[in-house]
């Protein structure tokens, strides 16, 4: 949980608050990782527009050796104001993913692992 009160350039308040979750296991199918996470946080600053405050996401994550995988979505509000903090965008939708692929050729001496890797990242407003 995380909770803000504050802003150090203005004498108006503004107040945060968030939590976030994360699960990890070691047993996917074998012994592959499995991650997990998500977040949601909401600001309220004085003197603002709080229509669209909040900021969440979440993501999913298989970071092993052979096979990697992630796909996240996060999604701004443009008035989200984390103003004992930063945010880079606001008023942003987002959407990545990757994969990638990683043998390990015990075949030739010099050469310790052969990476293939797919990624992309797609940003929106909060229309689409």
């Amino acid at each position: 949980m995380l909770l803000t009160q504050g802003d150090p350039n203005t004498e108006d308040e503004s107040f945060l608050a968030g939590a976030d979750f994360g699960y990890r296991t070691s047993k996917l199918f074998g012994d592959n990782v499995l991650e997990a996470n998500a977040f949601v946080l909401g600001s309220i600053t004085e003197g603002a527009s709080n229509d669209d405050s909040l900021a969440f996401g979440g993501k999913v994550d298989l970071p092993n050796d052979l096979y990697w995988a992630k796909v996240q979505v996060y999604q701004i509000g443009k008035d989200f104001n984390p103003a004992l903090g930063f945010v880079p965008r606001k008023d942003v939708r987002a959407y990545t993913s990757a994969f990638h692929y990683g043998p390990r050729p015990e075949s030739v001496q010099w050469l310790r692992q052969v990476v293939i890797l797919y990624s992309n990242e797609h940003f929106t407003d909060l229309d689409d």
